[in-house]
């Protein structure tokens, strides 16, 4: 199944409440895909993965989607390439599989042998790789995923959402309660960083994003539990290696948002943006260039879950995506959006609707929402 972008500019207004836009109804009730992880190897492909075993390809920078047959029924939440062809995607109770052509897709011999635990995040450089999984888990391979062995030292207590590596000995992740670890001998041995959260008295730390800029910098951002209110969403810079995180924003958090950041993504030229998501709250998105001491947002543009973000290289584009099977692209560096696929705007607010001619349904409901829905077509295929 295929499906191309489609003009957002008026949807941004739906969310805000009072809308009138024009939608293509083909995919809008059976795209039921959750997607979890995006990446662009090239500056013209790109591939995308989530439940139910879902993997899509682009070659046209992400205006066009296909997708691509799976040995699998089980969720993926990541996917890594080194190469437009070579890649690997990791998900459900220790899935793992792969594809050399970029093309064809198999499931890995350590697939759920390795570990039964959900695989959340891989990344390689060269020949050398490493996953994370749930439960502070932490495998490593020097043989381009032949083999796979433990660290030497591992701190990891909890979760491990995410690992970026900025060459293949200096690398950091992501922990689900437990803060950041950093490596410097290519995942042999991690220790647990620094953190300086700022003013917030957090009882909990879930860091669900990191990027490695290069072996100085790195961005990290997740959410915090805090007893006394809203819990304001967790940024943390990193100018050291990874040793010592600290808030950049300290003590005033002019961003302020109030979601989880899912998703880091940086461009050729170092720009960083973050964007992510809560509870079908919509987050604004975050933007910072080096040294990651100033941030500005733009709005919000989708009323759920982003769960990641994966800038093209060599351009200015850049392709979110998330829960309901959300897939939106930017030209000018996260700063507008356009919907590759939008789901449903909140229909069930919708009160009473109305056909006008043989094309064209009115619906209005709570909240002074008014959607109108044309270009009326069956789908010839189900995506479950």
């Amino acid at each position: 199944m295929k499906f191309k972008a489609l003009s957002c500019c008026i949807v941004l207004l739906l969310l805000a409440g009072s809308a009138f836009a024009q939608w293509n109804i083909e995919y809008q009730q059976e795209l039921q895909i959750a997607f979890y992880g995006i990446t662009f190897p090239s500056s013209t492909v790109g591939y995308m993965v989530g439940s139910g075993g879902a993997i899509y390809k682009t070659e046209d920078a992400g205006d066009t989607w296909v997708e691509q047959t799976s040995p699998t029924t089980l969720s993926f939440f990541d996917v890594f390439f080194k190469s437009a062809t070579e890649g690997w995607a990791v998900g459900d109770n220790g899935l793992i599989a792969f594809t050399t052509d970029g093309t064809n897709w198999a499931l890995h011999d350590s697939s759920q042998v390795m570990t039964t635990l959900d695989i959340n995040t891989v990344w390689f450089v060269g020949n050398s790789g490493w996953i994370g999984t749930d439960g502070g888990g932490v495998f490593l391979t020097t043989d381009n995923g032949a083999t796979w062995t433990t660290p030497t030292t591992n701190v990891a207590t909890d979760d491990v959402n995410e690992l970026s590596f900025s060459d293949a000995l200096h690398g950091y992740a992501a922990l689900d309660g437990a803060g950041i670890m950093y490596t410097t001998d290519g995942g042999d041995n991690w220790i647990l960083s620094a953190l300086n959260l700022g003013p917030y008295p957090y009882s909990r730390t879930d860091i669900e994003t990191i990027e490695a800029i290069d072996g100085t910098y790195g961005v990290a951002s997740g959410w915090g539990a805090y007893i006394l209110g809203p819990q304001p969403t967790i940024l943390l810079v990193t100018s050291d290696g990874g040793q010592s995180w600290s808030n950049p924003m300290s003590p005033t958090y002019d961003y302020a948002t109030y979601a989880y950041g899912y998703g880091i993504t940086k461009f050729d030229d170092g720009h960083v943006i973050i964007t992510g998501g809560y509870g079908g709250s919509a987050a604004p998105v975050l933007h910072a260039s080096s040294p990651y001491t100033s941030w500005t947002t733009s709005t919000a543009f989708f009323g759920d879950d982003l769960r990641d973000i994966a800038a093209v290289p060599g351009t200015n584009r850049v392709v979110a995506v998330g829960d309901e099977g959300c897939v939106a692209l930017s030209a000018d560096k996260g700063q507008t959006w356009e919907f590759t696929y939008l789901p449903s705007p909140g229909t069930t607010g919708i009160a009473d609707m109305v056909g006008i001619g043989k094309d064209l349904i009115i619906g209005v409901g709570a909240g002074s929402m008014t959607v109108s829905y044309t270009h009326l077509t069956l789908p010839t295929k189900r995506i479950v």
